[in-house]
């Protein structure tokens, strides 16, 4: 039997002139054959991404829902992410690595397959790409693919980064009801 999850509901905000009140679908998508694990708006919000235990993520015009494109892998994938130009996609899961794919033509950029990530994050400028699991973040080469560094960080099962936009600081938290302690720690 075929399953269809739906994964992306769209709802207009108060700057389109629409209440919180009147928190009404625009629309929504019947996107993937299982479970939906994430999804996500391309820096310039023309585009959402949502990413599938069906090995796929797949690319869909914000404003009126239609598919863009449809991003194969060959793992499992539980998250994905804009790169800061939009020119590509990070898909990863906490057991099978991390692929970067590009938007112009679907084609699989990069594989760090020793690479594992409950969470990722791009640098800015784009030649890092950092991935935090539950014992350690580590430091990417996006051009090379190899690994520059790994800084210890077992505080939870359940990591999350951020980057600042200037690319000077990395912030990490782990979820105290994880085993973590709740604590940003800032590079």
């Amino acid at each position: 039997m075929t399953r269809i999850f739906i994964a992306v509901i769209i709802f207009a905000t108060a700057r389109s002139g629409v209440r919180a009140a009147d928190a009404t679908p625009i629309y929504s998508i019947n996107a993937h054959t299982n479970d939906i694990s994430s999804v996500t708006f391309s820096p310039d919000g023309r585009y959402i991404a949502s990413c599938s235990e069906d090995s796929r993520i797949k690319i869909w015009d914000a404003i009126n829902g239609t598919l863009h494109r449809t991003i194969v892998g060959d793992t499992r994938l539980t998250k994905a992410l804009f790169s800061p130009d939009g020119r590509s996609i990070v898909g990863w899961s906490d057991r099978y690595g991390i692929r970067i794919w590009s938007l112009t033509n679907g084609s699989l950029m990069r594989t760090f397959d020793e690479a594992r990530g409950v969470s990722v994050v791009f640098s800015p400028d784009q030649r890092y790409l950092f991935s935090g699991d539950p014992f350690r973040i580590t430091v990417w080469d996006i051009a090379s693919g190899k690994f520059i560094r790994s800084i210890p960080y077992s505080y939870s099962d359940s990591v999350h980064l951020s980057m600042s936009r200037d690319g000077n600081y990395l912030a990490a938290c782990a979820d105290s009801y994880r085993g973590g302690d709740g604590a940003i720690r800032i590079w």
